[in-house]
């Protein structure tokens, strides 16, 4: 109990100093802008004419000119025909204070932009915060298209990307997640968050090796994460697992796989007689009735004999002997929630820590549906189940993005076992519900 608990603070405390790194980075980003900005401005304040400073006080005697107004002197065009003016033109002049508005018209366009480019960073700031919330919620197809919205408004932030990329994990769209996950390294190649989430995303697509490689990069940068340690151990032992298999499927001879039992002569036999084509040239109306006798016996020849190898024969299932081959065998039948059922009920519970390592985060899901629409319809117990399930490695990592209709399926399981299992003290209860993150 008190092992778990620690486990769980500890997974807490990480996702939260991650969180607070992503903010961090981001209150950075914000305030180079508000510094760029600011240098911006000043640089407009200089390029401002200076008015010489006051030498003289102001004569409060004399009386101020009614008919005198400080207005700006407006260019007056001059006449074609006035050819004394346009001698006296100075073109110098006239281009000079032409260049000088336009180069105000430019400034005044550039500080729009930016006030536009910091309004649509805080909107991106915004929908981020709301796809997080979504995440969280496991509504994972409405938080992606949150962080699409976010990405649109500030294309160049990789703590987007990475978490559209985690959203694109849990509804298995790895290749997508993957890309993702790319395009925010980047960006920012040392973000290990993104490393680990493309890691996964090329777990999921079996590339192995490129998985691999992520997760030496990641602990490049960041050398006691137990998590990139243990996953890539686990890649190592699956790589090196494939590639023996594939040493010992070449050495086999195929002809030591042919059958070395004898092949059976079989007797084909022509059942039926020989049909009257007289019969078949008469018209309609002289063709001789047949009788029920003759309709008994042509519906007897007609009949197709039955074999029970005809029929397409159900996967027969054993219990896996690796984790490696429980994966596999999962993936096939995953979806007929029947057969997983009879698979599940094969392997003992002692196993479950061995056989599901590698494969938690897609099994838990399916593995809460087994129990509660297979196994309490049968009323078996599944109080062990669920305790060793909980033991699995990982599984404090996939609980937490558990969905609300997996968390009801899961509070009415341990519902039924607090009712069902008399053997199960209530101390056992809470402390499989604190495991799983329920409340009864």
């Amino acid at each position: 109990m008190a092992a778990s608990k620690a486990a769980e603070i500890q997974t807490q405390i990480r996702e939260n100093s991650n969180d607070l790194s992503d903010f961090l980075k981001d209150l950075k980003r914000w305030e180079a802008n508000i510094k760029n900005e600011d240098k911006n401005l000043k640089n407009i304040n200089r390029l401002e004419k200076q008015l010489p400073p006051v030498r003289t006080k102001l004569n409060t005697t004399s009386k101020p000119d009614v008919g005198k107004k400080n207005e700006a002197k407006k260019d007056v065009r001059i006449k074609s025909y006035d050819y004394n003016s346009w001698e006296k033109y100075n073109v110098d002049d006239a281009c000079k204070s032409s260049d000088e508005g336009d180069q105000s018209d430019d400034l005044d366009e550039e500080e729009q932009e930016k006030i536009e480019k910091e309004r649509r960073i805080q909107n991106a700031i915004i929908e981020k915060e709301k796809g997080n919330q979504l995440f969280n919620e496991g509504k994972f197809e409405a938080s992606i298209n949150r962080y699409t919205n976010a990405i649109t408004m500030h294309p160049t932030n990789p703590i987007l990307y990475a978490n559209r990329g985690m959203a694109l994990l849990k509804v298995e769209r790895y290749a997508s997640a993957e890309a993702d996950c790319t395009t925010a390294l980047e960006l920012d190649p040392k973000y290990t968050k993104a490393l680990a989430r493309r890691a996964t995303a090329r777990e999921k697509l079996h590339k192995y090796e490129d998985a691999l490689k992520d997760y030496e990069d990641l602990l490049s940068i960041e050398p006691h994460n137990r998590q990139a340690i243990s996953e890539q151990e686990k890649i190592k032992k699956l790589i090196s697992k494939i590639n023996a298999d594939k040493k010992n499927s070449n050495m086999i001879d195929p002809q030591k796989k042919r059958s070395k039992k004898p092949l059976k002569r079989i007797i084909i036999t022509e059942v039926g007689k020989e049909i009257n084509h007289t019969t078949c040239n008469l018209p309609l109306n002289k063709q001789p009735l047949l009788t029920d006798k003759d309709r008994k016996k042509a519906e007897g020849n007609s009949t197709l004999s039955y074999s029970p190898t005809a029929v397409k024969s159900v996967k027969k299932l054993s219990v896996p002997s690796s984790s490696f081959i429980f994966e596999i065998e999962f993936k096939e039948i995953k979806k007929d929630e029947e057969q997983l059922y009879e698979y599940i009920k094969l392997i003992p519970t002692s196993l479950y820590n061995k056989l599901f390592s590698q494969c938690v985060d897609g099994l838990i899901s399916p593995f809460i549906q087994v129990l509660h629409n297979c196994y309490l319809r049968d009323n078996l117990p599944i109080y062990e189940e669920l305790k060793s399930f909980s033991k699995v490695p990982r599984f404090q990592m996939a609980s937490m993005f558990l969905s609300q209709h997996d968390k009801t399926l899961l509070k009415k399981l341990l519902q039924s076992c607090s009712s069902s299992c008399s053997k199960v003290s209530s101390q056992d209860i809470i402390s499989l519900c604190n495991e799983y993150g329920v409340k009864l």
